[in-house]
């Protein structure tokens, strides 16, 4: 009787469902039925209903009942629902055989009727809140193209096959207002305010750039499925050009400039000293696309958006400037740099604890080298011998002082300032000459280092020592050597991987690849011969110069201590050449010893070389 009883159930359900005034598809309602069945135990419905290759299959007394109460319902469909069910539920029993209450099988019905039904409204909503969520998402992403133009690649005849399908498949990642995109998109330096207060670099969002990723198609470009794209930040240098020289439209980009207290071309060298009138433009662009084609983009659109003013752009993306976050293996030269330092860290570990241990007995010399604990107090005693000079070293600290605050005064021009112009004006005033005049605290340490090998010298040969120059040129190239070397392989293999950002390959990246090159001329103590932008670790030019003259000194004062008076006059002859040669020099190539507002760089670097 229960399963009679639920075949009923499913096939008033299955009646009810069919398309009157085309509602509900006859499709759907087998589904229905078949679903409401399926929450019932024993619910066979083999002989009643069954839809199979999509033709309804029931028995002779269930598909003469089904025929008569879809006539009647189509007929009467303003006829009370409940009167209706009664009388078919009192004609099936009378064909079957069955006793089925009417009231229990029309409230079951009614029940599980207004659940299919329920559920295919919610279905037909969800499906209109999707497609009215989609439409309002792409209008959002139209909208946010048209205020900021994404990085679009894709026109680009000369770009990779791979980098223009990953940049069509971006901006259709952006319409759809994609995740992925919005972050590659958002990542991108955009036009912000004070312009004409010099803030022009827009750097972007360096981290959020490197941790995008997404899997592509690749359009068979690399024979694989799917192909994970990287977000890739692209640091663009732009250099304005007005076409003629308009009072107006100069005041303005002297205020976009900052008034020029550094004035930078195009090609000059940025690794040292800021380019202070480009423009720095962080781009996230997908990992597929090179260099060159992010330069030929960034030129097409700011020459597009110039069209017509008279206006145009120079553009520079420089391969090291472009960086994807990757685990890239270490190289032979990181290896052993790790190796070097890894030892010296342990030995000198190993000397410390030994030299702890045995401080109540006499420890061996060698073993104890290392030690901390002895270097350490060695190095902050301030004990000195009657024949030391001590104000000397006192004026070599306010030296070392003063130029590391001219060095540092120079560097913070790197920083994407909002307010560049106050800072520019703060390097006018008078007081920052003292941060200016970075050679008349390089010039003093030559002039000690001189003296005092001089004192040295000279109060060695009146108490009539020998003097073995080759000891003297063997125990300051121990001296000096090896923590030059030590320094060397750090700033070249070791910091590099210590950091990252938009403008670390120019300042540290770049600089280690020229030490990887020329590190042997700072070790020969020559590297002062081939100019500041070739020259590794240029804070150490004056190590080249005072090691060659400490090369000649033993002879100057050789000949001044065995020919006094010969030896003052050829001095002074070397003083009046040196004078009037670097007078020349200046004069001629327009070299600038100090930093002047508005100076040029190209003239600073011909002046440190």
């Amino acid at each position: 009787m229960r399963n009679k009883g639920i075949t009923l159930l499913c096939l008033l359900l299955a009646v009810f469902s069919r398309p009157y005034p085309g509602i509900y598809a006859l499709d759907a309602t087998n589904h229905a039925a078949a679903a409401t069945c399926s929450l019932k135990d024993n619910c066979d419905l083999n002989d009643q209903l069954l839809t199979v290759g999509g033709e309804k299959k029931v028995g002779d007394s269930a598909k003469h009942l089904e025929g008569k109460i879809a006539s009647v319902f189509e007929d009467k469909v303003n006829y009370s629902m409940q009167i209706f069910a009664e009388e078919t539920i009192l004609e099936y029993n009378a064909l079957e055989g069955t006793n089925i209450s009417a009231a229990s099988a029309l409230s079951n019905f009614t029940h599980q009727f207004t659940l299919v039904k329920s559920k295919e409204d919610d279905d037909n909503d969800d499906d209109d809140v999707i497609e009215s969520e989609r439409e309002y998402l792409y209008s959002i992403g139209q909208k946010l193209i048209s205020i900021g133009k994404p990085f679009d690649a894709s026109r680009n005849p000369d770009a990779s096959e791979l980098c223009r399908l990953h940049t069509r498949q971006f901006m259709e990642g952006l319409n759809n207002f994609d995740l992925w995109a919005l972050k590659l998109h958002d990542s991108t330096g955009k036009l912000n305010s004070g312009i004409l207060n010099g803030n022009i670099n827009q750097l972007g969002d360096f981290d959020q750039c490197l941790r995008v990723q997404h899997q592509m198609a690749d359009g068979g470009a690399t024979g694989a499925a799917n192909v994970e794209m990287k977000g890739q930040y692209c640091l663009a240098y732009a250099q304005p050009e007005l076409p003629h020289k308009s009072k107006r439209l100069q005041t303005f980009f002297n205020m976009v400039r900052s008034h020029g207290p550094f004035r930078s071309e195009f090609d000059d060298p940025g690794h040292r000293v800021p380019r202070f009138f480009l423009i720095n433009w962080g781009i996230c662009v997908p990992s597929s696309c090179s260099h060159k084609d992010v330069e030929y983009t960034v030129r097409e659109y700011l020459n597009n958006v110039t069209e017509s003013t008279g206006v145009s752009f120079k553009v520079r993306v420089e391969p090291q400037m472009c960086q994807v976050k990757d685990n890239k293996p270490w190289d032979s030269g990181t290896v052993w740099a790790v190796r070097f330092f890894t030892i010296i860290l342990s030995i000198t570990i190993l000397s410390t604890v030994y030299h702890v241990c045995t401080k109540n007995k006499k420890p061996n010399d060698w073993l104890v080298a290392f030690s901390l604990d002895k270097n350490l107090r060695w190095l902050f005693n301030t004990s000195s011998s009657p024949e030391d000079i001590e104000a000397v070293h006192g004026l070599r600290l306010l030296n070392a002082v003063m130029l590391l605050f001219s060095h540092k005064s120079m560097a913070i021009f790197f920083n994407p300032y909002d307010n560049r112009t106050e800072m520019a004006e703060a390097l006018g005033q008078p007081w920052t000459v003292v941060g200016r005049a970075a050679s008349l605290y390089t010039d003093p340490f030559l002039l000690f280092s001189g003296m005092l090998t001089a004192y040295s010298f000279f109060g060695r040969l009146n108490k009539g020592q020998t003097i073995k120059l080759k000891n003297e040129y063997i125990n300051r190239f121990i001296r000096i050597v090896p923590p030059l070397g030590a320094l060397i392989l750090f700033c070249t293999f070791i910091l590099p991987m210590l950091g990252s950002g938009p403008q670390w390959n120019l300042v540290v990246g770049h600089h280690a690849d020229i030490c990887k090159k020329n590190w042997w001329r700072n070790l020969l103590f020559i590297h002062n011969y081939f100019g500041f932008s070739n020259m590794c670790l240029t804070h150490t030019h004056h190590l080249g110069i005072d090691t060659q003259l400490f090369a000649v000194a033993p002879f100057m004062i050789f000949a001044m201590w065995k020919w006094p008076r010969k030896g003052a006059m050829a001095l002074v002859a070397l003083a009046l050449i040196a004078t009037f040669g670097r007078y020349y020099v200046t004069v001629f190539y327009e070299l600038s010893n100090y930093i002047y507002f508005g100076t040029n760089i190209k003239r600073l670097f011909r002046t440190a070389d």
